[in-house]
């Protein structure tokens, strides 16, 4: 956890930035072997036979799987009060174009939410639909600020030592004169 300092007037503060809890999988390659990337390419990856692997699985509960689909269809969806989606670390914004969906949320003064992927790989969002400024927007969290702030505040809170930048004068002596 980093904190950084921030005058605000008279007001000496300090913030953290809030970050979601990360999902930790093994990458394997189709056979089940750990897989690193290799430095030398981003689309390459080395398994631990040190053998070239094209392409990257995850390891699920002793499962090799492949990554997502993208959600197309959602049969399982809950309503919400609306002002529950202001407490998402949310990732992502869609406009939404559904005019029946936008009147019912309007109405109930409500939100909509499930479970969401983008087929991009593994990752799961909880969607959330609702109405802001007479836009039907999809917002896309993978945590809330209220465990963001909760991690925060369980790790020790160290005090930061003020810290100067050096100037060119107090670096004279050691930099290199051709």
């Amino acid at each position: 956890m980093v904190w950084y300092n921030l005058q605000i007037g008279v007001f000496r503060a300090k913030y953290s930035p809030l970050t979601k809890k990360p999902l930790k999988l093994e990458r394997v390659d189709v056979n089940g072997l750990k897989a690193t990337r290799e430095t030398l390419s981003k689309a390459k990856y080395i398994n631990s036979k040190n053998e070239v692997v094209d392409k990257l699985y995850y390891l699920l509960n002793g499962k090799i799987v492949d990554k997502l689909k993208k959600t197309d269809f959602v049969e399982k969806f809950k309503e919400i009060p609306k002002l529950e989606v202001f407490n998402q670390l949310n990732e992502h914004y869609f406009l939404v174009d559904c005019e029946p969906l936008k009147e019912k949320l309007i109405k109930s003064d409500k939100a909509l939410t499930f479970r969401f992927s983008n087929g991009n790989g593994f990752k799961i969002y909880n969607a959330f639909v609702y109405y802001f400024d007479d836009e039907l927007l999809m917002s896309l969290a993978t945590d809330s600020i209220a465990n963001a702030v909760q991690r925060i505040n369980k790790k020790v809170k160290v005090e930061t030592a003020e810290v100067q930048r050096a100037t060119i004068e107090e670096l004279e002596g050691f930099i290199w004169e051709p």
